[in-house]
């Protein structure tokens, strides 16, 4: 009989909070209303935290507090699978509908031959269409991850191994390994390119109708002048590390680069899912662009037309447009103009 400790998760697409512990998997929706109650449950569980202790505070969070208007997990019983589903989520085994959060909360049982013929079980937000697609080929094993939905599979074949991180990537300057990106920085990086004025002095892409500083309108044909390229936006990463785009980056397990105008982001991998430098984000211009840097397990962006993770070509870059996702192994990051996560 499985257990959820023995089953891989794969995330869904979407935007909301995913956790996983050794016995249970939970899943809340992001809504302006659950900020607080997901801070309380990041800081309160850890991802050693026990079954009672989870079930304990989600209960406290949704009936005592009435912090949570919709949530859903599973947790291991003694004879299967619980399941509980509160708002407006549902709980599907394989591709079926079985339970859902309507004048919840409401729970159910998996147990003994049912559980046995099962090859899925997921947990997932109803009112988020993008939540009914999974979101990439990684194995959430431990602790907390960006999604509205996941799916507990026996299946191996659509999920490869990856690491739980224990600590935020980390920055390390080719200049000077000690340097972090400093926030809202105005220095120079050392490029001069082409661009074009707005009457408040502001330097911008000559493609811009509008100050990407002040909102004023660049009127057509205004004259090129050279200067130094601004910042063109954050790399932000999942637990909200940001890094400046003022400057390329290589990115990977053990990253290298021999140009002296970029830098490395070194993330912490002891499973190897990543390669020792797994992709390249550079400036060029005014664009951002991002390549696989021929990586064993790939580099995805997400796609939002077709609600999927799509597999870059390796070697061959794309154009980043603000908002972007990406993932290497089970680490994402966004391309933002601010340093904020997007949401």
């Amino acid at each position: 009989m499985p257990h959820i400790n023995s089953m891989h998760a794969v995330l869904h697409g979407g935007v909301g909070f995913v956790a996983r512990w050794k016995d249970a998997v939970l899943v809340i929706p992001a809504l302006p209303s659950h900020n607080q109650a997901v801070l309380a449950l990041m800081k309160d569980l850890k991802p050693d935290s026990d079954r009672d202790v989870v079930v304990h505070k989600v209960h406290d969070l949704v009936v005592k507090q009435q912090k949570l208007h919709a949530v859903a997990m599973l947790v291991d019983t003694q004879d299967g699978i619980g399941a509980m589903a509160f708002g407006e989520m549902e709980i599907l085994h394989d591709d079926s509908v079985v339970l859902t959060g309507s004048g919840g909360p409401n729970t159910s049982q998996i147990r003994g031959p049912e559980l046995d013929r099962l090859k899925s079980v997921s947990v997932r937000y109803a009112a988020s269409s993008s939540a009914a697609a999974l979101a990439g080929p990684s194995d959430l094993r431990r602790g907390f991850a960006p999604g509205a939905g996941v799916t507990m599979s026996r299946n191996n074949d659509i999920v490869f191994q990856a690491p739980i991180p224990k600590e935020a990537p980390s920055f390390q300057g080719t200049t000077d390994p000690n340097r972090r990106p400093d926030i809202g920085s105005s220095q120079p990086s050392g490029a001069m390119v082409e661009g074009v004025v707005c009457p408040a002095n502001h330097f911008n892409d000559p493609r811009s109708s509008y100050c990407t500083t002040c909102g004023a309108s660049i009127p057509p044909g205004s004259p090129l002048t050279k200067s130094y390229r601004p910042n063109l936006g954050y790399l932000v990463f999942e637990d909200g590390t940001p890094y400046n785009l003022d400057r390329s980056y290589y990115i990977g397990r053990e990253p290298h680069t021999n140009d002296p105008n970029a830098e490395t982001i070194a993330i912490p991998d002891d499973q190897e899912i990543l390669s020792r430098t797994h992709a390249v984000v550079e400036l060029v211009e005014w664009d951002v662009r991002l390549r696989d840097h021929n990586s064993t397990n790939g580099t995805y962006i997400w796609n939002t037309g077709q609600n999927r993770w799509a597999k870059l070509t390796p070697s061959e870059p794309v154009v980043l447009t603000p908002g972007t996702k990406i993932m290497m192994g089970r680490r994402t990051f966004t391309f933002d103009l601010h340093p904020e996560m997007s949401g």
